[in-house]
């Protein structure tokens, strides 16, 4: 009787606010498992691809106009805020993940998936599934913890409940630019923030949202309500 070969699957899970450079860690694990001749595929949710344009600004660009010139640019590729980026291939849901794994040819050591947050709850089930000893998957994961208005996310929460390890990033606040930024804040074009039912498009960077500690953070509530 022919022995099965088994190994160990991991999940990794990187998780924290807006800005606190999640996937620039990301990009960095996946570098290192190439360098390991590891063969790594990473996917990314097609709805999201949006980059913060702060180091590609150009004062002649309108904001519409830079916004589509970045998606159609990085369509193919996860892309970190200081715009290191990664080909990944783009998903319009998680059971794509599945059928995309069964259509390669080629066996995997490593599943990377960034923006995780934008997928539905199938995601987990999916996961479930990648991680059966049978395929020995190293899976990195990577989301927002919470959403903007502070409402949680329950696929992270699940997630973070099945993985086997957990890296949690902060962001520096905004305003005061010296305590850690655990709140997220929309803004418009001056810096100032808007009112959660004033806000057509949720996706965005810089230039929609700050991400504040919980002390300027409640300043701005102090404020609003004089």
């Amino acid at each position: 009787m022919k022995k099965k070969n088994y190994k160990l699957p991991i999940l990794n899970l990187i998780t924290g606010c807006m800005f606190a450079g999640k996937t620039a860690f990301l990009i960095k694990k996946i570098k290192r498992h190439l360098q390991s001749k590891q063969k790594v595929i990473v996917f990314k949710p097609k709805k999201v691809n949006f980059v913060s344009i702060t180091k590609m600004k150009n004062k002649d660009f309108i904001p519409e106009l830079e916004k589509k010139i970045v998606n159609n640019l990085y369509e193919n590729d996860i892309v970190s805020h200081d715009s290191e980026k990664l080909p990944a291939i783009a998903v319009n849901d998680s059971k794509e993940i599945l059928q995309i794994l069964k259509q390669k040819n080629e066996k995997f050591d490593v599943i990377a998936i960034d923006e995780a947050h934008f997928f539905n709850l199938e995601l987990i089930e999916i996961v479930e599934n990648l991680l059966d000893p049978k395929y020995g998957y190293i899976i990195w994961i990577c989301g927002l913890n919470k959403g903007f208005c502070e409402h949680n996310l329950k696929l992270m929460n699940e997630l973070l409940s099945m993985a086997d390890n957990i890296f949690k990033f902060n962001a520096v606040c905004d305003l005061c630019h010296e305590n850690p930024a655990t709140k997220i804040q929309a803004v418009d074009q001056k810096g100032l923030p808007i009112e959660p039912e004033k806000i057509k498009n949720f996706v965005g960077g810089k230039e929609k949202y700050q991400v504040r500690c919980r002390l300027c953070y409640k300043k701005f509530f102090w404020n609003r309500n004089k």
